[in-house]
């Protein structure tokens, strides 16, 4: 299956049945390309677009659904303003939050736009895949699932 179109710092990977797909949304390249590498290595989770801005993520959002948003926070600017309009485009669709800073305050302020959990950016990415796994391919619901 060929993808659909996307728009300018959307890259594409190819979507296959069974597989959970994520759309990464950073201002950061190297972690870009560290996660996109790490998800490489799994055989159940990939990652279907990377987007640098807020603006290109919510359109390629909206014309192709994924299973699932990380949106790191530290190198987007307006990283909440995306998540609002990620939620309002697709309400149901999980969007994890990564940060630098500390996390219960990231969670207080993030969750009120909608994003479903926050993790810490790190080097190791045992816990967001876990979470993932959790969110996408076990059936957990998320914080904003339970309460519709």
């Amino acid at each position: 299956m060929t993808p659909p179109p996307v728009y300018t710092d959307a890259i594409p990977v190819h979507s296959v049945e069974g597989i959970v797909r994520i759309f990464l949304i950073s201002g950061d390249p190297a972690f870009c390309d560290k996660l996109s590498k790490f998800l490489q290595t799994q055989s159940d989770i990939a990652s279907c677009y990377t987007a640098r801005n807020g603006l290109t993520a919510v359109v390629t959002a909206a014309k192709c659904p994924p299973d699932l948003i990380l949106l790191e926070a530290d190198a987007l600017p307006g990283a909440l303003k995306t998540a609002d309009a990620l939620k309002r485009t697709l309400p149901k669709l999980p969007v994890f939050l990564i940060t630098t800073g500390d996390i219960a305050q990231a969670e207080k302020i993030a969750w009120s736009h909608g994003v479903s959990a926050v993790f810490q950016k790190e080097e190791d990415f045992s816990s967001l895949i876990e979470n993932i796994r959790a969110v996408c391919g076990r059936g957990i619901e998320t914080k904003e699932q339970q309460h519709v």
